[in-house]
């Protein structure tokens, strides 16, 4: 007999769910974009707690890897940086990265610098990145950093082929 799960990740052998295969194969085709590994497009999914954002999101990376072996494919929550400045919220995330990747990264010195680290200098493969549990007061009164970094996800990084 199915049961009701309200918090924490669900077992969809054990809880009811809503299978979300269309929302994960839209995700999966705006992440690729019309061209894999030239020009995917930055989405973000926003809806209350406990909704299934995450859920999704793993779905989709989970489909990504299956078939994009070419892609870099990270995951990342940011939950823990949610109290911290902007200039150690990135440094944290590039070191995040660095360890996911299994190769150091620069640490930007600037916010101007931070899209320089996925360029395609620095990346070796077409690179997707998922971002989880962003907290916008990680960046109090900073739209123009909140722009850079927002930008440095969208810009498409050049085939590698």
């Amino acid at each position: 007999m199915r049961k009701f799960s309200s918090y924490g990740p669900i077992d969809v052998d054990i809880h009811y769910h809503a299978p979300r295969t269309e929302l994960i194969d839209q995700i999966y085709a705006q992440l690729l974009g019309e061209k894999p590994g030239q020009n995917g497009h930055y989405i973000t999914i926003w809806a209350p707690r406990q909704t299934g954002k995450s859920r999704v999101t793993n779905q989709a990376l989970h489909l990504l890897k299956q078939t994009q072996p070419t892609f870099d494919v990270v995951k990342l929550s940011l939950q823990d940086l949610q109290d911290a400045p902007f200039e150690k919220a990135i440094d944290r995330l590039i070191q995040k990265l660095s360890f996911v990747l299994e190769r150091e990264l620069p640490i930007p010195d600037s916010q101007d610098a931070f899209a320089e680290v996925f360029s395609r200098r620095v990346l070796e493969k077409p690179f997707i990145l998922i971002l989880d549990e962003i907290v916008v007061k990680c960046f109090p009164n900073s739209p123009p950093a909140m722009a850079k970094l927002t930008y440095s996800f969208v810009m498409p990084v050049p085939s590698m082929a």
